[in-house]
């Protein structure tokens, strides 16, 4: 069966060392999930205790990238929290290629993609410009988990659940079978927001 992708951000900070216990202040309300077709009714995924390997940007550092942070609970599931800029500007900002942008200044690009600080530190002065969007699988759809290795098999019916933050609450936009999930999800996150917005 196919393996999340969420594991590899989850093992790429996992061995990166100097990464400290990150949250993003001014967003430690206590949100709750517009509750449509699940159980999930109180989940604060802003919560510190979910930022606690960092923020990371994409580890193949290639296409639309974008700060997230990834956490895995076997009572919850596995989730990923994803920072996607509000305009094409604070977009084109995380290219690898801007020479104005987070990857301008000098270094290893992946020590960079991985500088919780930093990049903690751009989106606590730019919050306003994101949508922040958590996709959620739920544990009913893991199977075969290995405590030590947090590796675990996704049952083939699996379903994603997209939530986007607004007004201090999580809202249920989109349920995807995670087959149909592209391992860079960048343009499918742009879809599911502009869907969303057009409807409200």
């Amino acid at each position: 069966m196919k393996q999340l992708f969420i594991l590899t951000i989850l093992f790429i900070l996992n061995s990166c060392n100097g990464q400290t216990q990150e949250k993003i202040e001014s967003l430690d309300k206590k949100p709750i999930i517009t509750n449509r077709s699940n159980n999930y009714t109180k989940i604060n995924f802003l919560d510190e205790k979910y930022q606690k390997n960092g923020f990371s940007i994409s580890d193949e550092l290639t296409g639309d990238l974008y700060p997230s942070y990834s956490y895995l609970d076997k009572n919850i599931g596995a989730f990923s929290v994803n920072f996607i800029g509000k305009d094409k500007g604070e977009q084109y900002y995380w290219n690898i290629n801007n020479p104005k942008g987070y990857f301008s200044k000098a270094g290893n690009p992946i020590d960079i993609a991985n500088d919780s600080p930093k990049i903690r530190k751009r989106l606590q002065l730019q919050k306003e410009r994101y949508y922040i969007l958590v996709s959620l699988l739920d544990k009913k759809y893991i199977e075969k988990y290995d405590n030590e290795t947090q590796e675990f098999d996704i049952n083939k019916e699996a379903v994603e659940s997209i939530y986007l933050y607004e007004n201090n609450k999580w809202t249920l936009i989109k349920e995807i079978k995670e087959k149909d999930i592209p391992e860079n999800a960048f343009s499918l996150y742009i879809k599911l927001i502009s869907e969303y917005l057009k409807q409200k």
